[in-house]
C-alpha cells in the first residue's frame, strides 16, 4: 500500500468512525439529560413525593427538547433544505400511514404481550420485575402521560429519527431498520423489554422507512 492509498484508507476509517460516533452521542446525550434531571429532582424538598414514573416523564421531556434543538432542528434533508418535522402538513398518505401504525402496532403489542406471558421471561428477569414495580407505582394518569406519551415521543425521535437516519447513511436501509431495532431493544437492559422492543422496533423502522416521516 503506497502513501496515497494509505491516506485514503485512513480518511475512510476516520469518516466511518465519525459516523459511528454520530449514532452514539445522541443516545448518550439523551440518557445524560434524563440522569441529570433525576439527580436535580432528588434535591427538591418534595422529592420523596415524585415517584419513578413522574421522574421518567420529566427526564424524557427535558431530553426531547435537547434532542430537538441540538440534533433535529439543525439537520438538512437530502435536497439541502432545513429539516422540518412539526411544520410539515399531514398528507392523506401520511394520515393513512398513522392509522395503519396504530392498528399494526396495537395488534403487535397485544401479540407480544401474550407470547411473553406464555414464557418464563418475566420470572427469569429480576431487573424487569424491578422496572415493572417502578412503572406501576404511580397513578394511571401519570402512567399514561409519562409512559404512554412523553417518553415514547422522545424515544421515537431518538431511535427512529436521529439514530435511524444516521445508521442509514452508515449501513443502508436494511442495516438501519435492524440496527435501530437492536439498539432500541438492548438499551432497555433486561430480557423482557429487549425482546419486546426489538420486535416492535423492526415494525417501527419499516414504517418510518416507508413513509419517510417519524410522525407515523
Amino acid at each position: 500500500m503506497n502513501s496515497r492509498q494509505k491516506q485514503n484508507y485512513n480518511n475512510r476509517n476516520d469518516h466511518n468512525n465519525r459516523k459511528v460516533l454520530s449514532v452514539i452521542y445522541p443516545i448518550f446525550a439523551y440518557f445524560l439529560v434524563c440522569q441529570a434531571v433525576n439527580i436535580l429532582v432528588g434535591m427538591f424538598p418534595v422529592s420523596a413525593q415524585i415517584d419513578a414514573v413522574k421522574r421518567q416523564g420529566m427526564g424524557s421531556l427535558a431530553a426531547f427538547f435537547v434532542l430537538y434543538f441540538c440534533f433535529i432542528r439543525g439537520e438538512t434533508t437530502d435536497s439541502g433544505e432545513k429539516k422540518k418535522v412539526f411544520a410539515v402538513p399531514v398528507s392523506g398518505h401520511l394520515a393513512v400511514g398513522m392509522l395503519i401504525a396504530v392498528l399494526l402496532l396495537g395488534c403487535a403489542g397485544i401479540g407480544m404481550n401474550n407470547l411473553i406471558s406464555l414464557t418464563e421471561l418475566k420470572q427469569a428477569s429480576d431487573s424487569y420485575q424491578t422496572v415493572e414495580q417502578a412503572f406501576y407505582s404511580s397513578s394511571l394518569g401519570w402512567e399514561i402521560l409519562a409512559l404512554g406519551l412523553i417518553t415514547p415521543v422522545a424515544e421515537e425521535f431518538l431511535y427512529r429519527d436521529i439514530v435511524f437516519s444516521r445508521l442509514r447513511e452508515l449501513m443502508g436501509r436494511d442495516g438501519a431498520i435492524v440496527g435501530s431495532a437492536l439498539i432500541f431493544g438492548l438499551i432497555h437492559m433486561n430480557i423482557v423489554q429487549t425482546v419486546y422492543a426489538c420486535a416492535l422496533g423492526l415494525v417501527l423502522g419499516i414504517l418510518v422507512e416507508y413513509y419517510q416521516d417519524v410522525r407515523v
